[in-house]
């Protein structure tokens, strides 16, 4: 359902649904929004230095002031749609959710309640104030889910499917109309297929579901202060390293003749580079058929599939609310309860709309399909300012092997063979589109958390907030809570934490450095080789999500085993999985 339909233009918007106001209250959200329009005009400001600016060789940089508004555009869109590649994937293998039954639930409530009048409280203070001994550490509430913010589990499959149609079709066109108008200036992005795709994307698959994000995950997820993700990210690059240092080592571009990538968009180019076969040189319209062909396949294919999906969800929803229909009364007051007339005119519901449409623009949440209409447009617009699509992990090696180096000189590693076409020494990122690209989705993110009122979480999985209370009672006279009360305290906080969480963290080095390899290998991640990839049509993009499927769904099994925990879903009286599986 995109984000139009979910309203009904004439009677389910009133201005009640938005509340502006709301989102200037208090002086967080205010302080929060300032922050916001700052690091805004900071991107204007950089855009215009690159508009007029030029590079180490003297050439113009003006594309890449496009490319900074486009990649803070594109985290922004991943965050509002929460687009992750690996909880969507760990959704389609069902490792995502986990079903708990209510009724358990209010009974373990309960006999926690009991629990603390045995120790002496009464009932109404039990249920008042059940942490009466400030002195013990409460474990942080787990949060369930209730079946409506639950992703079914074919849902993000057709998110993807939508994506990349929509990229297909645009993507398409542009190389057709080049290649027509002679332009020579797009061609499809094709990678040689070789043996380092079928691993790298292999290890991507296992490595993101490990360090529980992608590539694009781990960056926007930055720019919300995760530093669970900046440790993750410094793995991610380590494994880079290790990657180039793999193929400076050896050739591992065992596959077609030449190293030639294939598009199925224009095959003809393949087997000239390949063969020497010249026959579409020789019969250009045969070519020019086979490409509109071949587009209208693939996009009929996915757009099959994405259909298939809602109208089997469609159909499985409406079985499932038969089978759990109210009783033929509350049914009745249901069907004849009376609904508010909407008096309002023509122009004041339209006005509502159209306030309805900005506020969730710029506090979303976006749903699926909509995030993945704007990510196609991103990536398409990112297409025409730089003449290739998008990538996020080039950067990672490039920036690792730059570390090493001036970490260890008598390594030599600008004269590996990964760099024998770049000087490594002397490449700056600020002219890099991938790296601006990385660059601007942290800012995305960024922007988004404080137009939502929320400052980055730098203590992401460790809070201070359970330790305001020993200074607060001390401050009061308290005297029970010494200093040493304090710092035994603090040590066990940083001990429960290393307890809880050690096992995450060997699992996100190993996941890491899984992604840095198998980005290096397989030519990208799930933007760079999926998205981009099979929206050119490469063979190489198909081979690569196909093993990053079958390596993500053993990183998903094995994740429980390193300390992650499925999300809760509730159920109610009748436990069923119909409305998310």
């Amino acid at each position: 359902m995109s984000l139009l339909s979910r309203f009904d233009f004439f009677t389910t918007i009133t201005s009640s649904q938005v509340n502006w106001k709301e989102q200037f209250q208090g002086w967080r959200r205010r302080v929060s929004f300032l922050l916001a329009l700052l690091i805004i005009l900071s991107v204007v400001g950089f855009s215009i230095g690159y508009f007029a600016g030029h590079d180490l060789k003297g050439a113009s940089t003006w594309r890449l002031g496009f490319v900074m508004i486009i990649s803070v555009a594109f985290g922004y869109a991943l965050v509002q749609s929460s687009y992750g590649f690996g909880a969507h994937f760990r959704v389609f293998y069902k490792q995502q959710y986990e079903l708990v039954d209510i009724k358990k639930i209010q009974n373990s409530s309960d006999d926690d309640t009991q629990k603390l009048i045995h120790e002496g409280q009464t009932k109404e203070e039990a249920v008042s104030n059940p942490h009466r001994d400030e002195e013990k550490e409460q474990p942080p509430k787990e949060i369930i889910l209730t079946p409506d913010k639950a992703l079914p589990q074919y849902s993000t499959m057709q998110a993807h499917c939508i994506m990349l149609a929509v990229a297909t079709f645009l993507f398409s066109m542009l190389y057709i109309i080049d290649k027509a108008a002679g332009w020579h200036m797009y061609s499809p992005e094709a990678s040689p297929m070789t043996i380092s795709i079928v691993i790298g994307g292999f290890l991507f698959g296992i490595g993101m579901q490990l360090g529980d994000a992608c590539a694009s995950g781990t960056l926007f997820t930055i720019g919300g202060g995760s530093l669970w993700s900046v440790y993750l990210l410094v793995f991610f690059v380590c494994g880079s390293v290790i990657a180039t240092a793999l193929q400076s080592a050896g050739d591992w571009n065992i596959g077609f003749k030449n190293h030639a990538g294939l598009s199925l968009l224009f095959p003809g180019t393949f087997l000239r580079k390949a063969f020497g076969i010249m026959f579409f040189e020789k019969n250009p319209w045969l070519e020019y058929l086979i490409a509109v062909i071949m587009m209208l396949t693939q996009i009929t294919i996915l757009v099959s599939i994405a259909a298939a999906i809602h109208f089997y969800y469609r159909r499985k929803n409406k079985k499932n609310q038969m089978d759990l229909s109210g009783d033929a009364e509350e049914q009745s007051g249901l069907i004849n309860q009376d609904y508010e007339i909407d008096t309002r005119s023509p122009l004041q519901k339209l006005m509502s709309f159209v306030s309805m449409i900005v506020f969730r623009f710029i506090y979303g949440p976006w749903d699926l399909i909509s995030g993945s209409i704007a990510l196609a447009l991103l990536n398409f617009c990112f297409l025409l300012a730089t003449q290739h699509p998008m990538g996020l992990t080039g950067p990672f090696a490039i920036i690792g092997c730059k570390i090493l180096d001036a970490i260890a000189p008598s390594l030599d590693v600008p004269k590996w063979s990964a760099w024998k076409d770049i000087d490594l020494r002397k490449a700056n990122m600020l002219f890099n589109s991938n790296f601006i690209l990385d660059f601007g989705i942290v800012y995305g993110a960024l922007i988004v958390g404080l137009l939502r009122g929320k400052f980055p979480s730098f203590l992401d999985g460790f809070s201070l907030k359970s330790l305001s209370h020993t200074f607060k009672s001390h401050k009061q006279g308290d005297h029970s809570s010494s200093i040493f009360t304090t710092l035994k305290r603090i040590l066990n906080n940083i001990g429960n934490w290393l307890k809880n969480n050690i096992g995450i963290a060997i699992a996100k080095i190993i996941g890491g450095i899984c992604m840095g390899i198998g980005a290096k290998f397989g030519y990208g991640c799930n933007i760079g080789a999926y998205f981009s990839g099979v929206s050119c049509m490469s063979i190489h993009g198909y081979s690569w999500i196909t093993m990053a499927l079958l390596g993500g769904y053993i990183g998903a099994v094995v994740r429980p085993l390193f300390g992650y925990k499925k999300r809760k879903v509730a159920c109610g009286t009748v436990c069923n999985t119909a409305s998310i599986y």
